[in-house]
């Protein structure tokens, strides 16, 4: 399968609270041939941690904007978690300073953040 090369600046916001979380996701694609299209995802979670080590898994994922289909170009561009209702993600988040962490998806980084 080939997906079409795309830039994307999405800014993603994480709220963990107990055993239940959410993830907000805000930004845009664009593809080479220069589509635009917006992010605005909600995703409502459950999760269990241990350690740096965090287990989502998804409840319910929707546009913010009320769409009830996800396009294409998300479909090819973002994890199933932030698109799709019971799905399962890992992440690994090890906090740098009191400013700085690192978000990991697999042994390499995936997300730098900075408050």
């Amino acid at each position: 399968m080939q997906y079409p090369d795309s830039n994307s600046n999405i800014s993603i916001r994480y709220s963990f609270d107990g055993s239940r979380g959410v993830a907000l996701l805000r930004g845009e694609i664009t593809t080479t041939d220069g589509r635009t299209e917006a992010v605005n995802q909600n995703v409502w979670f459950t999760f269990t941690r241990k350690g740096n080590d965090y287990f989502l898994h998804s409840q319910t994922a929707v546009s913010s904007t009320g769409e009830k289909t996800v396009s294409p170009l998300l479909l090819d561009t973002l994890p199933d978690f932030y698109l799709r209702a019971n799905t399962p993600f890992y992440l690994s988040i090890v906090r740098l300073n009191s400013d700085t962490w690192q978000f990991y998806t697999s042994r390499s980084p995936s997300i730098f953040c900075r408050r």
